[in-house]
């Protein structure tokens, strides 16, 4: 039914967000809002629906934070000993 199109639907947006961040989480510092939406193929409203979800209320602040923890020491060692 709709409804239930409708849930799919807004677990894929989650999913290919999830995905655009991760593949563009580099370049997350100089990346504006609008050029993360084209990068995710998705709206700035779901983008600022997704942030919201995990409690961010504006991309300013998650991409901070982001960026921050994709440049610390301890981030890299993870990353490393997973290889």
């Amino acid at each position: 039914s709709y409804f239930y199109l409708l849930i799919i639907q807004k677990y894929v947006y989650q999913l290919q967000i999830a995905s655009g961040l991760l593949e563009n989480g580099h370049e997350l510092d100089y990346l504006t809002i609008n050029e993360l939406a084209e990068r995710c193929f998705v709206s700035t409203s779901s983008l600022n629906r997704f942030f919201r979800i995990y409690g961010y209320n504006k991309y300013m602040i998650f991409k901070a934070l982001f960026s921050s923890i994709l440049k610390s020491e301890d981030y890299e060692r993870r990353i490393d000993m997973s290889c």
